[in-house]
């Protein structure tokens, strides 16, 4: 009884804190923009789904979407999506995920995008080109505490490079699944980039 209060206290933790404000990891200010990657995600289903992928949480994207679903996979799976955009820009996104035994579930990806662009004068001559980069590797863990409740964890490191300026910092993801006693009716939550300013 005191275990199943407790996952509803860390629930209600989760919810208040996806009402009461969003992640430093975005950045805050005048011209400034955070890691804007991160919000492209990783997984061609679950951005196809348009991120909505907290709740299904059924694969090894999961580590990005909702770390809680880890211990969804009943096998080893092995992630990778890549997509040459316009503008020369590149998205990829490697992931591994697998069971350790019936409760617990282990995993770790990298998400990337870069980008070139070609410099030019006011003359439109060209005088050199630049390039973007961001890259975010992932690791994550998930327990399943009974046959409905799931709850897992991630931790990345965020690195942005424009030009010779770089940047970097750490983030964690906190997500659950609760599968209701409702047939195929599962609830999942997570938050995403809660941590230090990008430095």
């Amino acid at each position: 009884m005191k275990f199943k209060k407790n996952l509803s206290f860390i629930f209600t933790l989760m919810i208040l804190f996806i009402f009461t404000g969003s992640s430093s990891i975005y950045a805050a200010g005048k011209g400034t923009s955070g890691a804007p990657f991160l919000k492209i995600g990783g997984g061609v289903r679950a951005i196809g789904m348009g991120g909505a992928f907290g709740a299904v949480a059924d694969d090894a994207t999961t580590i990005y979407w909702n770390p809680g679903g880890l211990t969804n996979i009943s096998d080893k799976e092995i992630t990778v999506a890549y997509a040459r955009w316009f503008a020369d820009i590149t998205h990829a996104f490697l992931v591994y995920a697998q069971p350790l035994n019936e409760k617990n579930a282990l995993g770790a990806g990298l998400l990337y995008l870069g980008a070139t662009d070609t410099k030019r004068d006011e003359w439109g001559e060209e005088i050199g080109s630049f390039g973007i980069t961001g890259m975010a590797p992932i690791i994550g863990y998930a327990h399943r505490f009974d046959e409905r409740i799931s709850i897992g964890a991630s931790v990345k490191y965020i690195y942005q490079k424009l030009e010779d300026e770089t940047a970097g910092g750490f983030a964690f993801d906190i997500g659950g699944l609760y599968e209701t006693p409702i047939e195929n009716l599962t609830l999942g939550m997570s938050i995403q980039n809660i941590g230090m300013e990008i430095k």
